[in-house]
């Protein structure tokens, strides 16, 4: 959805849609593609608060060890961003939130992020159309994260402004 945008931007504004309107217009199409990420996430797998996320980390190296073609590559970077951020949730939604394995699992999803831009710029000018593509999801799962972080936040406040009021 967000790979067409500029197109329906540029539609709107030759049928006279104000800007304001076009804006909230693609705000709320790139909400509704960040709640469908959310839906769609992977399960968590270990999170970075379990002994054994260790084993993860090593079988993603193996995996990138053996793949070898750039476009593999960032295939492969744009889905473990995916299971980072799938970690993150999971992590939120934890009774007790590990504040040093939520930085791990955000470290990790940067660097994810990271090598995939690094490679999106080596491989863009041969394929252009996947750039974009996931560029675009890159762009979603951005959104997708800072929406967990607002929910969170917010659960927070509300637990906060409960247990203040109560003895």
């Amino acid at each position: 959805i967000l790979i067409e945008e500029d197109k329906l931007q540029e539609k709107l504004t030759e049928l006279g849609v104000p800007k304001e309107r076009i804006e909230r217009i693609t705000n709320n199409l790139r909400k509704n593609a960040a709640q469908e990420l959310m839906s769609k996430l992977p399960g968590p797998g270990l999170t970075p608060s379990s002994p054994l996320y260790f084993l993860e980390r090593w079988g993603e190296g193996i995996r990138e060890f053996f793949t070898f073609s750039p476009e593999a590559k960032l295939k492969l970077h744009a889905k473990q961003a995916l299971e980072r951020i799938a970690e993150v949730k999971a992590m939120l939604e934890e009774k007790e939130v590990n504040p040093k394995g939520l930085d791990v699992a955000l470290e990790r999803l940067e660097g994810n992020v990271n090598k995939t831009a690094v490679l999106a710029k080596r491989i863009g000018e041969s394929s252009p159309q996947l750039v974009r593509q996931l560029d675009a999801q890159l762009e979603t799962k951005r959104m997708a994260l800072n929406a967990m972080f607002e929910e969170a936040e917010e659960k927070a406040l509300a637990e906060g402004t409960i247990k203040d009021i109560l003895p």
